[in-house]
């Protein structure tokens, strides 16, 4: 099976993998578009490169994965339009993939499977074995508007990664009280692992700091995301778990700025009432 991924809820990345009979994955060819803000105008032109790199053209894709957000709101419908149109097309099978569960899924590896970071060429992290083995909450959150960030939470055992929590946008601080309640709801006693996509927002550093709390950080590379929205989206194929093209949509969650103009102030809302 040869998967084309693309990654572009924070950044943009692209990656090509192959997975033999006996199920091996290998990553052919990976690309980071260094401006992900000129996506609309690269775009094409890094999936050819990132295809001839691999070997590849789009006759060889079985399956095309997408990262669906949330995120950067016209990254997400540039990337997922492109992915659409292809898929219909060229009759390619399309997998959506929540990005916040391949960033999650990159940093489980990260703390659990020395043998996958030697491989993807993915950077290990500093943990005393012995913290490993207990489950612990796992929070991946991202810049959103000023004042808030996106988070999704997790529950990471050793041998197994569960969502705990959907996505949603809160501020730092709302996104550690609710990080410590579900720790207290599971019984969880372990320091919880924040991943930042691909940086950790700097006010959950400030919140821990000001509350005296610790927590386990890590950081996800965008290279890393792709390969785990590419390995998702392998596997929910092979299951059977196919995304209709003419269904899928990005997982906004934020308005955008355009959306946001259009919303009447509060202070407009009496007048729009009273002249109806």
């Amino acid at each position: 099976m040869n998967v084309l991924a693309l990654e572009a809820a924070t950044g943009a990345a692209l990656c090509t993998l192959q997975i033999n009979d006996e199920g091996d994955a290998t990553v052919r060819a990976i690309m980071v578009l260094e401006d992900a803000r000129t996506l609309s105008q690269h775009l094409v032109g890094a999936m050819e490169s990132t295809l001839s790199h691999a070997g590849w053209s789009l006759d060889d894709i079985d399956v095309l994965a997408i990262g669906t957000g949330p995120g950067s709101w016209t990254g997400l419908r540039i990337a997922l339009s492109t992915w659409k149109t292809l898929a219909q097309t060229r009759e390619i099978a399309l997998v959506g993939v929540p990005s916040y569960d391949a960033w999650a899924q990159a940093a489980w590896r990260k703390l659990h499977e020395e043998e996958h970071r030697d491989e993807a060429g993915m950077e290990p992290i500093s943990a005393d074995q012995s913290t490993l083995d207990a489950a612990r909450l796992m929070l991946v959150s991202g810049a959103c508007r000023p004042g808030e960030v996106y988070g999704k939470i997790f529950e990471a055992h050793p041998d197994q990664l569960l969502a705990a929590q959907d996505e949603w946008i809160g501020s730092e601080q709302q996104m550690l009280d609710t990080l410590w309640t579900q720790a207290m709801a599971r019984d969880i006693d372990m320091a919880p692992v924040l991943v930042g996509t691909p940086l950790l927002p700097p006010g959950l550093t400030q919140c821990l700091q000001e509350n005296d709390e610790e927590a386990l950080t890590i950081t996800v590379s965008i290279e890393e995301a792709c390969v785990e929205v590419a390995i998702a989206g392998a596997i929910s194929a092979m299951e059977g778990g196919l995304s209709d093209p003419l269904v899928l949509q990005p997982l906004y969650l934020a308005p955008s700025a355009a959306e946001r103009n259009l919303l009447p102030s509060a202070s407009a809302v009496p007048n729009l009432i009273s002249s109806l």
